[in-house]
């Protein structure tokens, strides 16, 4: 039994202990907040529609509408006097909520494609790129999507909508 110990102290409890996986995330630094009171001031007539504070520091990512209804990704450091705009979204994608990554390098947007019938409900991932920023669809559905929450863990959906669930499925999604 010893021996046993031996080995599991020396070999296998190090490797399971630095092995790296994707749910490994380092923790980050929390910024204080700023000493004074910080305000923006938009143009006339835009509106707010969602916002997300980084979790990198005092950066908050605003998505904005004007009032033609084009929208808009911004940036505002806080204790800056003007935001600054990073994305036109396309027309036809109308986001209505914002969610920065945990590791603060990508946003997600949530929001409605297309119009009825038809219309789809997407999560878009916009990330910096070389050029600027670039964005590609994570998710798309038929169903609602409401809220975002961006967890550091891969999230891997498996459903497909087109196949009826078993009558006796107990932990059945409701619609």
């Amino acid at each position: 039994m010893d021996l046993m110990r031996k080995f599991v102290a020396l070999f296998l409890l190090p490797a399971a202990i630095f092995a790296a996986s994707v749910f490994d995330a380092p923790e980050l630094r929390v910024a204080p907040s700023p000493r004074a009171p910080a305000q923006i001031h938009l143009a006339s007539g835009m509106r707010v529609l969602d916002f997300d504070v980084s979790p990198a520091g005092p950066r908050v990512a605003l998505l904005a509408a004007q009032p033609s209804g084009a929208r808009e990704v911004l940036f505002w450091d806080i204790g800056q006097p003007k935001p600054e705009k990073i994305w036109d979204l396309p027309a036809a994608f109308a986001a209505r909520s914002i969610v920065w990554h945990p590791q603060a390098g990508a946003l997600f947007l949530a929001g409605q494609e297309g119009t009825q019938p038809g219309a789809r409900y997407v999560i878009v991932r916009l990330e910096k790129s070389p050029s600027g920023w670039s964005s590609h669809q994570v998710y798309a559905s038929s169903l609602e999507i409401r809220r975002l929450v961006a967890g550091p863990r891969p999230f891997i959906p498996q459903v497909n909508e087109k196949i009826p669930e078993p009558a006796g499925n107990k932990c059945r999604r409701k619609r």
